[in-house]
Order: structure tokens, then sequence, then C-alpha cells
């Protein structure tokens, strides 16, 4: 008998090794689920792969960016979102739950006037837009840039009769470079590098200025890892290098 035996004994321990496979496998993480408002796309692409070179062990899902409305909206649908940047703090704001917990402000942006090179004579100023002879393009009043823009005239005292409101400011920037409208409002990072159009920093742009939050929605074991990177020493430089204001002390 002792031969069965002692088949048996191994056989048990092969099984509770093979169990104990199973399970270091089933407690690995899942790619990391980055949103960030659209604006945030090329240096937020640029900081995941940034990331990933470093921490080879680890993945990220594709990024997804949008409106921040698009985005609040997806997480309080449920969407499984580990990490979330968004464009003001009103967006986030309209986050449901307890969601709001442990967000920070890490960057600051504000508006500039783009136009196409042909505009760019006979657009020099906010009070310029209002000229009917002029397309022009905003973001729509539902999302960061939209709202900026609308304080924006507001400041500068006139009306603009646009020819669409666009759902991110990616959008208008888009219709611009396209020859689809002569001028839109976008933010100054938005700009940057960008051929083929003009663009100009209105002196009412100077105290309208969008604060971005960025906190972790999971207890994903790269999900603050990755915020401490965003907002470490090398994520503000390449958050300056897209033409992002990254406030002192943050």
């Amino acid at each position: 008998m002792r031969k069965p035996l002692r088949l048996i004994a191994l056989l048990g321990v092969a099984a509770m090794a093979l169990t104990g496979c199973a399970g270091e496998a089933s407690t690995e993480a899942a790619p990391l689920e980055v949103h960030a408002a659209a604006s945030l796309k090329e240096p937020m692409t640029e900081l995941m792969s940034d990331y990933q070179a470093e921490h080879p062990d680890m993945e990220f899902a594709p990024l997804t960016t949008a409106g921040s409305q698009q985005l609040v909206q997806q997480v309080n649908e449920g969407a499984p979102v580990d990490v979330l940047a968004l464009a003001d703090e009103t967006s986030l704001t309209q986050l449901e739950g307890d969601h709001t917990d442990g967000f920070d402000i890490f960057v600051e942006n504000s508006l500039v006037v783009v136009t196409t090179e042909d505009a760019a004579a006979r657009i020099k100023s906010v009070a310029d837009l209002a000229d009917a002879n002029n397309k022009v393009v905003i973001c729509h009043s539902n999302v960061p840039c939209g709202r900026a823009t609308e304080r924006l005239f507001a400041e500068a005292g006139v009306s603009v009769s646009v020819v669409s409101e666009e759902d991110n400011v990616k959008a208008v920037l888009t219709k611009v470079t396209l020859g689809e409208a002569d001028a839109g409002l976008v933010y100054r990072s938005d700009v940057v590098g960008v051929d083929g159009v003009e663009f100009f920093a209105p002196e009412e742009a100077a105290e309208i200025v969008n604060r971005y939050p960025i906190g972790a929605l999971s207890d994903h074991p790269h999900a603050q890892s990755f915020i401490d990177y965003v907002r470490g020493e090398h994520g503000r430089e390449v958050l300056k290098r897209y033409g992002f204001l990254v406030p002192e002390g943050k």
C-alpha cells in the first residue's frame, strides 16, 4: 500500500502547486485604464509610454480621451476607470458618489484664439470674432473649454455668432486647421507644434484659467503610482513642453 499512498501524496502536492499558480495568475493586475480630457491626449500618451518603460511588468489599456463631460458620464454609468484627469473643477463636481475624494490639481490651461493663416490679418482681437464675415467655432458650453469661452466673451463684452459648437477642444482645432472655420477658441496647449495656423492670447484670457484635477478611481496597484509619476519632475517637464502651466508646489 505504500506506493499508492505515496503516489496520492505526490498528486496532492502537484494539485496544490497548480492551485497556487492559478491563484497567482488571478491576482495579476489588469491593464491600467486612464481616461483624460481631450487636451491632454499628447502629453498623457507620452507619459504612459515613459512610465511603462520603467515598469515593464505592467500594461496600460488604450488611452481614452474625450470632452470632460463625456468622461464624467462614463464614470457615472459605471465605466471601469482607474485614473481620471479632467479639464476643470466644475466637471469634477459632476461626478456622482464619493469619486471626488483624493483628486488634486496638477496643471492649468488658458484660452487662445486660433485662426487660419488667411484670416490672421483680420482677426487680431476677441472683438474681431464678432464680425459676421468671420466663421467662428467654439466648444459647447457644457464642456470646460466652452465654459471658459463664455466667460471670455463676457469679459470682452462681445456677442459672437458661431457656425458650430463642438464636444471637445480638439474638434475645434480640427475645424480651423481644415479651413472649415476662420477662427476658434482652444487651449494654449493645443497649438504647440501645430503648423498651418496662427494664434494669439487675448488679454481677457489672463484671468480665465482652467485648473485640471487628476485622481484615482480604483485601488489598481499602479493607479496612484502613475499619478505620482505624472505629477513628478519628469511629468512636469513633459506637460510644460506641451504648453501646460504647472502651478508652483504641484
